[in-house]
């Protein structure tokens, strides 16, 4: 016996993958279940198998049940009143969780709305989602609006000279420069 992605503990019969729940309540019954006919776990857990825990009912009854169980709850982000896909979270904020974006940039906000780039300090035209055009680029490459981390000076140790290009000042890059041409 195993437990598969759904909970369910199955068991392999005559070389097919068979729901414990269901050979129990053909057992007990007497008789193989008609397609539209499912056991439904009354407790809930999915894989407490006793015969008091499963019940008979048809494919629209189990519908509804779950559904008086699970009722549609809103996404939990301050403001979205958008139905819950998973984790709490509508599509839109599921999809901004994934990929690192901050909650409270705003998604699409209304046209008009935002004469000037709604992070704080920058008095940029607003492009899109509240942002101008150089943190709206920023927010689209890396997922954020921070500032990147800037190289002042050279990465050669004990060098003094101010950067210049790829982390070197300009006489460290020039030697970088011939060394990677006659390489």
């Amino acid at each position: 016996m195993a437990i598969n992605s759904g909970g369910y503990v199955t068991k392999i019969v005559r070389g097919k993958i068979c729901y414990v729940h269901r050979l129990v309540m053909e057992k007990h019954i007497g008789r193989p279940l008609t397609k539209d006919e499912h056991v439904h776990h009354i407790n809930k857990i999915k894989t407490d198998n006793r015969i008091e825990n499963l019940q008979i009912i048809s494919n629209s009854e189990h519908g509804i049940l779950h559904g008086l169980l699970n009722p549609p709850t809103v996404c939990s982000v301050d403001g979205c009143t958008k139905p819950t896909k998973g984790f709490g979270l509508c599509t839109l904020h599921y999809q901004r969780k994934r990929k690192g974006i901050d909650f409270s940039i705003p998604i699409r906000p209304e046209k008009g709305l935002y004469p000037h780039c709604t992070i704080e300090g920058c008095t940029k035209p607003h492009k899109g989602k509240g942002l101008c055009t150089l943190h709206l680029n920023r927010l689209r490459s890396t997922g954020t609006t921070d500032d990147p981390v800037r190289v002042t000076g050279c990465l050669i140790e004990d060098c003094i000279n101010t950067h210049y290009a790829h982390g070197y000042c300009q006489k460290h890059y020039n030697k970088l420069k011939v060394y990677m041409f006659y390489r």
